[in-house]
């Protein structure tokens, strides 16, 4: 199976096809981008957004996300807007789920 890359300017996101029945998502957030409380409040913020369009993902892909250095300054409706646009962009997110 091949990886893709796709990317913007907050997020870089590889993928692969996973032949299972739903996606599966992984984060990396470096140590750099803060301490642990940081880190996992990005974190726990892309998990409630990926739980919020669960029933949008049209198909099934391993999804590793890179998180971006200018991501921890965003409040959570510009991150959701940026990582969504995202995985419009590699269709894997159905144009019909609203921003």
């Amino acid at each position: 199976m091949s990886k893709k890359k796709a990317f913007n300017e907050s997020f870089t996101i590889y993928y692969r096809n996973n032949n299972l029945d739903n996606p599966r998502f992984c984060f990396a957030i470096s140590k750099k981008y803060g301490k642990a409380n940081k880190r996992n409040l990005l974190k726990r913020r892309l998990k409630a957004i990926i739980e919020a369009n669960q029933n949008d993902f049209e198909k099934s892909y391993d999804i590793v996300i890179s998180v971006k250095p200018s991501v921890c300054d965003y409040d959570f409706y510009k991150i959701r807007k940026r990582f969504l646009s995202l995985l419009r962009k590699i269709n894997v997110l159905k144009d019909k789920a609203y921003e």
